[in-house]
């Protein structure tokens, strides 16, 4: 999970920076950045002694494996095109030119709408996390 949320840091902030980065990849990183957040929140909960005590707890990285390592394969992807960007323009791309980095816009809408996914999961799974701490909590 800290690799996950390490990588997907480094990701946004790459985005961020990235100069010749067209519009529809620059705003990926808005999800990234929520999900960086998710993960966070996550990895915080199952690193705490009151979350620990719960069964779910003990569960959740297992059940959660897949789509956490679905997301670090969207992000090495996401991250080995953007290195394939041509840094010659310092201009930011409409989306509208055509795509030499395979980036095409509906590649990148694909890879987002799969880390919303994984962002609901996550989610729900920080949701569960936090319930299971307050119920275990109650006297």
């Amino acid at each position: 999970m800290a690799n996950a949320e390490t990588t997907c840091k480094t990701l946004y902030s790459l985005i961020n920076t990235t100069q010749n980065c067209p519009d529809h990849v620059y705003n990926v990183s808005r999800e990234l950045e929520d999900l960086h957040l998710v993960l966070g929140t996550l990895q915080a909960l199952l690193s705490d002694d009151e979350s620990a005590e719960s069964v779910v707890w003990s569960s959740l990285p297992d059940n959660l494996a897949k789509a956490i390592q679905d997301c670090i394969s969207i992000f090495e992807d996401i991250r080995t095109r953007l290195g394939e960007l041509d840094p010659g323009d310092e201009e930011r791309k409409t989306g509208k030119e055509p795509s030499r980095n395979g980036l095409s816009m509906p590649e990148v809408l694909t890879l987002q709408n799969k880390l919303v996914a994984h962002k609901i999961t996550l989610n729900i799974a920080v949701s569960m996390t936090t319930l299971c701490v307050k119920l275990c909590s109650k006297p």
